[in-house]
């Protein structure tokens, strides 16, 4: 749980800089990486969000 705790917010800042320079392959690589961990810990509403990123990227 502290990994994730610590590095939850850096993938989301990742997300948000991705998507603000419109880069497409930084973005899914981002969103893949927080979704499985946040489904784990129950977090489902969140996974689903970065699921739907990284399918709006490919």
């Amino acid at each position: 749980m502290d990994i994730y705790l610590t590095d939850a917010p850096l993938r989301v800042q990742m997300i948000k800089d991705a998507a603000a320079n419109g880069e497409r392959t930084k973005l899914q690589k981002a969103a893949h990486a927080l979704r499985s961990p946040s489904v784990s810990i129950g977090a489902a509403r969140l996974g689903m969000m970065c699921r739907k990123f990284r399918n709006f990227c490919r």
